[in-house]
């Protein structure tokens, strides 16, 4: 006798289950076989039931020929080419009497084959067998309305049997259109709620419909595209250059399972999952061919979101490998988003030593160097990132990197070392002092004290603050809530506001949406929700219903805050912020006869009005408005000089270097390894000096470039 593996989970469920099933079946005179085998598999009644009473009932799965999806949850062999006719028999003879009068409240008569010595055959009661039986035995009774009573068992039974991931993999696989829509809002749902519920390395038949579901919308798209420019002359390509949208079933169907997809790659258990699933791939490098080919900005993002996500984990092929030829082009995009991710991409690429071959010779290398010069701290410093890693990579890379690095690259790259990064966080490179930074130090020390509640800042100064409540006093300014009818995209909700704070680090769209599912509860509006007769808006899938935009979101655009302490004010260009700090705030001390610099966290001072004017154009013009650089090495945000006449003030940062300062000081660091790196480094010697004794946390690296010279 074969011995088959038990597949089945034994859980004290299960055990209950069985036991009333088979109590059910000795009253009845009838016999259970409680773990039939079907294509080498024992099968699961409980999980049987369970799926079948969630998808509506045996008369509606079998309506909706639904037996081979009901097959499919158990991976039967591909040889077993008659399962759903063995397991529709299986649940007529094991599981139907129990529906019948647990779930609908029926009173059931086993037929007369059931109560014979063949009633477990593979051909009892299977097929047309048992319908041909029911018009003899079973009496016509009226599928009973939905009472109190009859809800009340349903939902007992549903509640005790039934998941909710059960209902979802019915849906998507043979529910109607409603139902599908339904199952895949459910998914966006928990995907930015909680992915690691979703328990995708359990379920891989979730995995396989959304990439089919995705793969069906993403050539419908395509397929429109191309007939739509064939059957259209050059002004009507012109006029509708935008009509390719028009595909709002595909598209929005697309979008959802991206949206699944990159939040699902968000969890570090999911990333291998994803990264070594050829079908997850294919639709990854489909949808970014679509978005550089039909300029379909939300594609575009939410796929580049996922490649970077799961970038460690992938091995290129070659150095035509596709997803090396989409990023190269993407490096290119008029979208700042779509850049700094693919740059990103490239990096995490480089993790996999692997991977080097593939990416070196890169034809992007140089014009990636020469974002350098964008007034975009995340873009420099992701630039800056991918440098250092493609010199890490081999002796070969690095001397490629030494080859495109002229004069002009080191006096940027040097300049670099004094700014303060405010918004870029770097990936690669790590603080080497263990040392707490003043905050950290001051939550360290308040360690066992009583919490203290954090309250809601005034919202109405959104500029000024940190996220999330820049975002929540955003959406609270440029939205409100509305009738249930008015429906705004979550989509464009967050490009409008990645928009406006896109240089200034602005929340990924999963902290985002949680942002904007608080933003209008009553908790946060009181006064608002007492004056408004609408509900609060709620989120179904990539909807937002409820919400409707204010006519002050024409005027969103950035604008300029005045950081000196005490003064809020804000303007639209930076020529108009420096008047009004030369006016307003350029006073110098009675006694003293000083000027002290109260911009942000900045403590300079100057003994005349020629130095301080000099000193606040450190503030000015650099990517960083709070920080404070010398103008000896930075005299304008795109042009850093290596000397200036400029009279500057003495200035020490003894704060631990982060972001964009740090990731180039390991750059340098490399390249001076180098001959021709640091013969180059030579020339800066001055700088450098400066650099050390301005940074005294960057001193020891900068010490090191120079003893290579």
């Amino acid at each position: 006798m074969v011995n088959l593996p038990d597949t089945i989970d034994r859980t004290p469920e299960y055990v209950k289950f069985i036991k009333d099933l088979k109590q059910f079946h000795d009253s009845k005179g009838t016999r259970l076989v409680a773990e039939p085998v079907l294509g080498g598999c024992r099968l699961d009644l409980y999980k049987i039931f369970r799926v079948v009473v969630a998808a509506g009932g045996f008369d509606e799965v079998t309506k909706n020929r639904g037996w081979k999806q009901v097959g499919n949850m158990f991976d039967l062999r591909s040889t077993c080419t008659n399962s759903a006719y063995i397991l529709k028999g299986v649940y007529i003879r094991n599981l139907l009497g129990y529906e019948e009068e647990k779930v609908w409240n029926k009173t059931w008569n086993p037929p007369a084959e059931l109560l014979g010595p063949h009633a477990h055959r593979a051909s009892t009661l299977a097929g047309k067998a048992y319908r041909q039986t029911e018009r003899k035995t079973r009496p016509k009774i009226k599928k009973p309305t939905t009472n109190t009573d009859t809800s009340a068992i349903i939902n007992t039974i549903v509640n005790n049997h039934v998941t909710e991931k059960d209902r979802i993999l019915f849906a998507l696989q043979f529910g109607r259109e409603s139902d599908v829509e339904w199952a895949l809002n459910m998914i966006v749902q928990r995907s930015f709620e909680c992915p690691e519920k979703i328990e995708l390395n359990q379920t891989p038949l979730l995995l396989d419909i959304l990439i089919s579901m995705a793969e069906t919308g993403l050539m419908q798209l395509a397929t429109a595209y191309h007939a739509e420019r064939l059957n259209s002359n050059i002004l009507d390509i012109m006029s509708n250059d935008h009509s390719h949208h028009s595909n709002n079933g595909e598209l929005g169907t697309v979008l959802k399972v991206l949206h699944i997809l990159r939040n699902l790659s968000s969890v570090k258990e999911y990333t291998q999952i994803l990264a070594h699933n050829r079908s997850v791939n294919n639709v990854i490098l489909q949808s970014l061919e679509i978005a550089i080919m039909m300029g379909h900005v939300e594609i575009g993002r939410h796929s580049i979101d996922i490649l970077e996500n799961i970038a460690p984990n992938i091995h290129l092929a070659s150095k035509e490998d596709p997803f090396l030829v989409s990023l190269y082009k993407l490096v290119s995009s008029h979208d700042r988003y779509l850049v700094i991710g693919s740059i990103r991409t490239l990096s995490w690429l480089s993790v996999q030593p692997t991977n080097h071959t593939c990416l070196v010779n890169s034809p992007v290398l140089e014009p990636i160097v020469q974002l350098l010069l964008a007034d975009d701290e995340e873009l420099v410093g992701t630039v800056v990132e991918y440098t250092l890693q493609y010199a890490k990579m081999s002796s070969e890379s690095r001397s490629e990197v030494l080859k495109i690095c002229n004069h002009g690259v080191y006096a940027m790259l040097i300049a670099l070392l004094l700014t303060k990064s405010k918004y870029f966080s770097a990936r690669f490179v790590q603080q080497e002092s263990n040392t707490l930074l003043p905050n950290a130090t001051k939550s360290a020390s308040n360690q066992g004290q009583s919490k203290v509640i954090p309250r809601v800042p005034d919202l109405t100064i959104y500029h000024n603050l940190d996220e999330p409540y820049r975002c929540l006093g955003w959406l609270k300014d440029k939205f409100e809530v509305a009738e249930r009818t008015s429906v705004v995209s979550l989509d464009d909700i967050y490009l409008l506001y990645e928009a406006r704070f896109g240089l200034e680090k602005a929340l990924k769209m999963k902290d985002f949406y949680t942002v904007i599912k608080i933003a209008f509860t009553p908790a946060l509006s009181p006064q608002s929700v007492q004056q408004t007769p609408y509900p609060s808006p709620t989120i179904e899938g990539l909807d937002v219903c409820g919400i409707q935009m204010k006519t002050s979101i024409l005027q969103d655009r950035p604008q300029v805050a005045c950081q000196w302490n005490g003064c809020l004010r804000l303007f639209t260009d930076t020529f108009t912020l420096q008047t009004h700090v030369l006016c307003h705030h350029m006073v110098s001390t009675e006694e003293e006869k000083e000027y002290y610099c109260q911009w942000a966290s900045c403590q300079g001072y100057a003994l005349t009005r020629e130095a301080f004017i000099s000193h606040l154009q450190s503030h000015f013009f650099t990517n960083d408005y709070s920080q404070c650089t010398s103008p000896e090495l930075s005299s304008s945000p795109s042009t850093p000089s290596s000397s200036s006449s400029v009279e500057t003030m003495d200035h020490v940062d003894s704060n631990e270097a982060q972001g964009v300062a740090l990731v180039v000081c390991h750059l340098l660091d490399l390249l001076s390894n180098d001959p021709d790196g640091a013969q180059h480094l030579k020339s800066f010697d001055k700088e450098l000096n400066s650099v050390a004794e301005s940074r005294p946390k960057l001193a020891s690296r900068v010490w090191a470039i120079r003893s290579r010279y």
